[in-house]
């Protein structure tokens, strides 16, 4: 059914990529970072080339406003704490083989999933209540060949993934090498 959906979208003018992405706005959390340092898109975003895809490999990623972020002022790519950007978020997920963590929070009456990928020393497991001062991982180079965070933002509707734009701060990160504050 899902490949009979895909092709019709894509004989009608639109890719797979596009059933699986709002163009909204994620509501506004803290930074992924700490407050005291600006992090930059630096590896694949949205807006500008490169930038990621719903599908890859045949796996639906639902990425296409996923962001690879690394920070700015001389500070090392590997080892920074990570942090959720909402308060009581429920882990809901954990990829070892990517160092990948997926928490979600209802807002309202919308589910949203906060996915980070290539972390190491996760610090909560499935079911775990964490928040904006608890570090959930390290920055690391797991599952890719270099050190950086990929933060994606998804809104859950009827049990699928669809991207939306993250917001980190009350600012949108669309510009890349230019550090966006923590807060």
């Amino acid at each position: 059914m899902m490949m009979l959906v895909a092709s019709l979208l894509w004989a009608i003018g639109a890719s797979p990529a596009q059933a699986h992405t709002l163009n909204e706005l994620a509501p506004s959390g803290a930074s992924p970072w700490l407050y005291s340092q600006s992090w930059a898109l630096t590896g694949y975003g949205y807006n500008t080339a490169p930038t990621h895809v719903d599908y890859y490999n045949g796996d639906h990623l639902s990425d296409n406003y996923a962001l690879d972020m690394t920070p700015t002022g001389g500070l090392s790519s590997c080892g920074q704490p990570i942090y959720p950007i909402w308060d009581n978020m429920k882990v809901y997920a954990i990829s070892s083989g990517t160092g990948g963590m997926y928490l979600r929070k209802t807002i309202g009456t919308q589910v949203y999933e906060l996915k980070l990928l290539h972390m190491k020393n996760l610090k909560y497991g499935v079911g775990a209540v964490v928040g904006t001062t608890n570090i959930v991982g390290y920055s690391s180079n797991t599952g890719t060949s270099s050190c950086h965070l990929h933060v994606a933002v998804h809104k859950i509707v009827s049990g699928t993934r669809y991207a939306v734009r993250p917001v980190f701060c009350g600012h949108e990160v669309t510009v890349r090498n230019v550090g966006y504050r923590g807060c």
